[in-house]
């Protein structure tokens, strides 16, 4: 069994361009990703797991409970939740 790992820069973060919406603009970053790593020949798509740690975690959650992905794993690492 082999393992893949896709890591990316939200909008407006490192060299990626920036996008107004904010947070939204991070969802919708998360859920293009994860939905391009899904089209991948190689990747079994119904074996996805998202992870994120701190804002990430955040963006991560509400990507999760958008209704937009298929996931099996969601792990979160340090979300600042109130």
């Amino acid at each position: 069994m082999a393992y893949a790992a896709v890591l990316f820069d939200l909008s407006g973060h490192g060299e990626s361009s920036e996008d107004d919406r904010g947070e939204e603009a991070f969802v919708d970053d998360v859920v293009a990703v994860t939905s391009w790593a899904a089209g991948q020949p190689e990747v079994d798509a119904s074996r996805l797991a998202l992870a994120g740690s701190s804002l990430g975690a955040v963006t991560a959650l509400e990507a999760a409970g958008s209704g937009r992905l298929r996931l099996q794993t969601l792990v979160l690492r340090a979300p600042p939740l109130k």
